[in-house]
């Protein structure tokens, strides 16, 4: 992938450069990848001066970082105790077979990557999916895949419009 310098630069420019917000430089730097590719976490090494190993220790402490792609719409099951209860297993099952990419993977459009958490906190309309910070409530196997083609056709016809 080829990140654009200038880019990250500014965003570390809105940080006033200091060190101390490097958290908020990394999540800003994944909002435009959908993940932290290396090359941006050099460029924030460099211009921030902080050892990338650091960096890299923080990228991989936290939950919320990732250095491996994601689809344009992330979605993660809940396996908490209630939505695994609930049928989260299945609802996990039917996502991978729909995209055609497993645990970890992007699909292939690149729209679509999926992975298991385990708890969301929202038990009251488990089993629960969350798709890029979304909760949808009380799905299933089928509601789950329409959702996921909703979105596929979504981003269709903005191709078509664009």
């Amino acid at each position: 992938m080829n990140v654009d310098y200038e880019k990250i630069r500014d965003i570390i420019k809105q940080w006033d450069f200091d060190p101390v917000n490097l958290i908020e430089v990394l999540h800003d730097v994944q909002q435009i990848y959908n993940y932290l590719p290396k090359e941006a976490l050099e460029i924030v090494s460099k211009e921030l001066n902080v050892p990338l190993r650091i960096i890299e220790h923080v990228v991989t402490f936290y939950k919320s970082f990732t250095t491996k792609p994601r689809g344009k719409y992330h979605c993660q099951v809940c396996m908490g105790i209630t939505c695994h209860i609930k049928g989260g297993p299945g609802i996990l099952d039917a996502i991978k077979r729909h995209i055609k990419a497993e645990e970890g993977e992007v699909s292939e459009d690149g729209l679509f990557s999926v992975e298991v958490v385990r708890c969301v906190g929202a038990c009251g309309i488990a089993p629960v999916v969350m798709i890029n910070n979304t909760a949808h409530g009380h799905q299933d196997q089928l509601k789950i895949t329409r959702l996921l083609d909703k979105l596929k056709k979504q981003e269709e016809k903005a191709k078509v419009t664009a």
